[in-house]
């Protein structure tokens, strides 16, 4: 099935056009691949899929095998928003999974990369997860 894209830049604006990304956070678990299918049955090409590891917040959501498991089900753009402690160790599981894109909080990259530290960003490279590539 053909997979949705990132939105290329509007005409008549110096960016693209808005995107909705409903959540898949307020779906019924036990029914999740019929939730997925319904928004975009309802017009959404986009879902937010929010990944939480009980260590950056103090929540446990969504994981890559759900996303895997989701990407059987639909050819939505899955932007998968990682609120976890040292995103970069998860950025291949989630590419690997289906993910089109991953965001993720700079901050909780950086005290990964400084043993858990807070420190200055380097303003000279980007930080080793947004290098990434897939």
């Amino acid at each position: 099935m053909p997979r949705h894209a990132l939105p290329a830049k509007a005409a008549s604006r110096d960016r693209p056009a808005a995107t909705i990304s409903p959540s898949i956070l307020s779906s019924d678990f036990a029914r999740l691949a019929e939730e997925c299918k319904r928004m975009v049955d309802l017009g959404a090409e986009w879902l937010h899929i929010d990944v939480m590891d009980g260590h950056f917040v103090p929540n446990l959501t969504l994981g890559a095998p759900i996303v895997k498991s989701l990407r059987q089900h639909s050819a939505a753009f899955f932007d998968c928003h990682l609120m976890v402690s040292n995103p970069a160790q998860w950025v291949q599981d989630f590419s690997k999974a289906g993910a089109d894109m991953y965001t993720f909080h700079l901050e909780a990259a950086v005290a990964a990369a400084q043993g858990g530290q807070e420190g200055e960003l380097s303003t000279s490279e980007p930080h080793p997860a947004v290098q990434h590539r897939a």
